[in-house]
């Protein structure tokens, strides 16, 4: 029999088992080994990574903002805490996620708006409507960015393709219909609409500003630069 603390795979079961203090044979019921490292399969680490990121909003929503912690967050996801590292380096990076899982809902958000719009001019106008109003709903992560210590925000979120892809097929279709000058089909006059809605984005979420104003001021001034057709 080995002495207390040895290792020893069972014969029959196959499964990991340790001597005990007094040398008795103790199965480590948490641990099996059939040869081979259990792996978590693809589907089940996505399934664990959106519990963690679902976790994370709804600790920074409940918190006003305040940073939760890999103990916190794992806790609530119901997810071992050493397995968080297997989906995010630190919490800044679930941060980060967490704001490019906001991108990609604004977009399918965005996109659904759109469908039944055929007028370029309607269209942009939604757009930007859409876009303040999710600006609106992120008071908590600003706040938890300040916490974090980050810059990261909606309009900062370095994945922002989806979002500027809708933009720019809306300029291209009003350019081409000539509801919009030529030149808006650069999409350059993309990146600078979405950087011209992002400017009221800190204001907007956390309350310092009157989103009605913002809204017809900020959709006024998009429609000029692009020289809407308004008949």
């Amino acid at each position: 029999m080995p002495a207390s603390g040895a290792v020893h795979v069972g014969p029959t079961t196959g499964r990991l088992v340790a001597a005990g203090v007094r040398g008795g044979w103790l199965l480590c019921d948490s641990v099996s080994y059939y040869g081979r490292v259990p792996r978590i399969s693809r589907a089940e680490r996505e399934r664990n990574r959106i519990k963690l990121v679902a976790a994370f909003a709804a600790q920074i929503e409940r918190d006003d903002g305040r940073a939760p912690t890999v103990s916190s967050v794992s806790a609530e996801a119901d997810v071992a805490r050493s397995a968080f590292y297997n989906y995010f380096t630190d919490i800044e990076e679930l941060f980060r996620s967490y704001i490019d899982d906001a991108v990609t809902a604004l977009a399918a958000q965005i996109s659904t708006a759109l469908d039944p719009i055929d007028d370029p001019t309607a269209r942009l106008v939604r757009f930007a409507e859409l876009a303040l109003a999710a600006f609106t709903t992120q008071g908590a992560a600003f706040n938890a960015a300040i916490d974090l210590g980050v810059d990261r925000s909606l309009a900062g979120s370095e994945d922002l393709t989806p979002i500027q892809r809708q933009l720019i097929e809306i300029l291209h279709d009003g350019a081409t219909r000539g509801r919009f000058a030529p030149t808006t089909a650069d999409p350059l006059v993309a990146e600078m609409i979405l950087r011209a809605i992002g400017t009221h984005q800190r204001r907007l979420a956390l309350g310092h500003a009157d989103p009605d104003r913002i809204r017809d001021m900020t959709t006024g001034f998009v429609l000029n630069a692009v020289g809407a057709d308004r008949s």
